[in-house]
């Protein structure tokens, strides 16, 4: 039989679990979801150079992985962020003359980037427990 204590503190804990807040939510994490379907997606809203197309639509889909990923383990979220900047770098690099493509891989890689330094509120808890 477990001791009284413990059996409250299961239920205590069962309980907050149940009742997430809607900021405890990763929304983060789900951003970069968003932002890799988008370049993923941009690729067929208008044209791109075969470089450009290669150089969205790539690190688009990691983005998306990384970002279903980081949902269960929070630290991965530090790939997507590693992510950004080499998208950044591909973008300077491979779209200087298609400035809509340009545009596009230089802010969604910033934001990818931003989204990717925001802790969850899930993994600060598990810090300080």
């Amino acid at each position: 039989m477990e001791p009284r204590a413990v059996t409250k503190t299961v239920e205590t804990q069962r309980a907050r679990s149940k009742t997430k807040a809607v900021s405890d939510v990763p929304w983060a994490r789900f951003g970069n979801l968003g932002l890799g379907i988008w370049l993923q997606s941009s690729v067929f809203l208008w044209p791109h150079s075969d470089g450009a197309r290669l150089s969205a639509w790539l690190p688009g889909l990691l983005v998306s992985v990384i970002a279903l990923l980081s949902l269960g383990a929070p630290p991965m979220r530090w790939l997507n962020a590693f992510l950004a900047m080499w998208l950044i770098l591909w973008t300077m690099a491979g779209a200087s003359s298609e400035p809509l493509t340009y545009l596009n891989g230089i802010v969604s890689g910033l934001l990818v980037l931003i989204l990717s330094a925001i802790p969850s509120k899930t993994s600060e808890a598990e810090v300080r427990d």
